[in-house]
């Protein structure tokens, strides 16, 4: 054996006993993709079984447990790199990963009753029929499939034209091949959530330069951020693009590119017209003497109602246009904040009705919002970091005050403006990332959504205190 051994030595693999070796098999980049492969399972798990099984099946019950493994996953991700040194890290594989699960999500068919399939149905009454989405609603053409899988088929548009110009190239494929006009919206989605990505990534350099790739990573692989997007119907993503894009022309101190942009942001959905008057004054505060701040109001003013204008065009008939957003205006539901304090005091007085207090809490969001636009006004020299704030901050008021109906897709709005607005606001956009585990069920009360990310918090920081363990 001696003599073995001396011709052929036994050697010792260099992985064995090796602490350089273990670094090399366990580094941080390494670290870093294995946990974006999991999503990448969990999330092509998840589009399978969203597109199998019915939410009225028991079965169904697969994606609370696939969403609550994918925050879970997503938390450790957070806890483990959120003081590691990212400036050295590549981000190709991160984003190849991040777009692997985009392509596993373009698979995922909403189900029955989702919102994607009324505009979908909207798209192809302008498209297909050549009549009007703001007049004519799903119910009115029977024979269309988009018609009966959507929830609330008697209602016309209630968004705003660009929701409709943005996704007229699906729509084209989908007036002729039904399941291929279904896989080109996602596409679109998947497009714009990158686009999202591209824009928010360079709005974090200017904030903040060393916090730019941990931030884009919080963000691509945010469960919240991807399932509401593709699950969600797609145009939370579209309306926080242009949004972001927005603040990043005002980083840029580009007025005109950025009020169109805002301008586009609005007539997708309406709720971002909460941070036009910020926009103004931000671009206001740059103009020297009283005569030419109201000139550069007037200038800003003008693009934004042409804007308005020239996009209402083509689809106006007089106000009644806004019919479908009037009804949905008076929409109240249990599951939201106010909607939750009527929960309440239902179980006091069994005949108090919880819509009573909708006007209430819109005034008292009215008078907040009023404070906070004179705070922001006061600021005698606004910078980026005040509007990305104080947008943050007008959104989560909304979303707390004046939304009368909850979903978890909605916090798209809010999270990548937390996310900009600094380190120490990263917990609650983790926090918040949790609420996305509650929502394949509808209509479920607000609480609800915060148990899962309230019992991950309490269990990691309760463990952490009591035995010393961290991540």
């Amino acid at each position: 054996m001696a003599a073995l051994t001396k011709f052929f030595p036994v050697r010792k693999p260099k992985f064995i006993g090796s602490p350089i070796s273990m670094k090399f098999f366990f580094n941080q980049t390494r670290r870093l993709n294995s946990f974006g492969l999991f999503l990448f399972v969990i999330f092509s798990l998840l589009s399978a079984a969203v597109s199998y099984f019915d939410f009225q099946n028991s079965w169904y019950l697969t994606t609370i447990y696939l969403l609550f493994l994918a925050y879970v996953v997503y938390f450790i991700f957070c806890q483990a790199f959120l003081n590691v040194d990212l400036s050295q890290l590549t981000l190709k594989w991160p984003i190849f990963i991040t777009i692997s699960i985009l392509a596993t999500l373009l698979m995922m068919m909403p189900g029955y009753g989702n919102d994607f399939y009324h505009y979908v149905a909207e798209d192809l009454i302008l498209v297909k029929y050549h009549l009007n989405p703001y007049l004519v609603s799903p119910s009115q053409l029977p024979f269309e499939p988009a018609t009966w899988l959507s929830f609330w088929r008697d209602l016309p548009a209630q968004h705003g034209p660009w929701r409709i110009i943005l996704t007229l190239p699906a729509a084209v494929v989908t007036a002729s091949n039904f399941v291929a006009g279904i896989i080109s919206y996602k596409i679109i989605t998947a497009g714009f959530f990158l686009a999202t990505a591209v824009v928010f990534y360079k709005l974090l350099i200017i904030l903040n330069i060393a916090e730019a790739k941990r931030g884009l990573l919080l963000l691509l692989w945010n469960p919240l951020m991807l399932f509401g997007t593709f699950a969600g119907g797609g145009t939370d993503i579209l309306m926080t693009f242009w949004l972001l894009l927005s603040l990043y022309f005002a980083a840029k101190h580009k007025w005109l590119p950025s009020i169109a942009a805002i301008s586009i942001s609005i007539l997708v959905k309406y709720v971002t017209i909460l941070i036009l008057p910020l926009l103004m004054m931000f671009f206001i505060s740059t103009a020297l003497g009283a005569a030419k701040k109201i000139y550069f109001l007037l200038k800003q003013t003008l693009v934004f109602t042409v804007i308005v204008g020239v996009s209402f065009y083509p689809f106006w008939a007089g106000f009644k246009i806004f019919a479908g957003l009037l009804w949905v205006s008076h929409f109240f539901d249990l599951s939201s904040f106010p909607g939750f304090i009527g929960s309440v005091l239902l179980l006091v007085d069994p005949n108090f009705e919880p819509y009573s207090l909708k006007l209430p809490f819109e005034l008292i969001f009215i008078a907040i919002y009023f404070f906070i636009l004179l705070k922001f006004f006061l600021i005698p020299e606004k910078k980026i970091q005040n509007l990305v704030g104080y947008s943050a901050l007008i959104i989560g008021v909304f979303l707390i005050l004046g939304k009368f109906w909850f979903y978890p897709k909605y916090l798209i709005w809010l999270l990548p403006l937390l996310l900009l607005s600094g380190k120490k606001f990263y917990w609650l956009a983790i926090f918040l990332s949790g609420l996305i585990v509650g929502s394949p069920f509808p209509s479920v009360p607000l609480p609800v959504f915060f148990i899962v990310p309230s019992l991950v918090f309490g269990v990691y920081f309760y463990l952490k205190d009591l035995a010393g363990f961290e991540i």
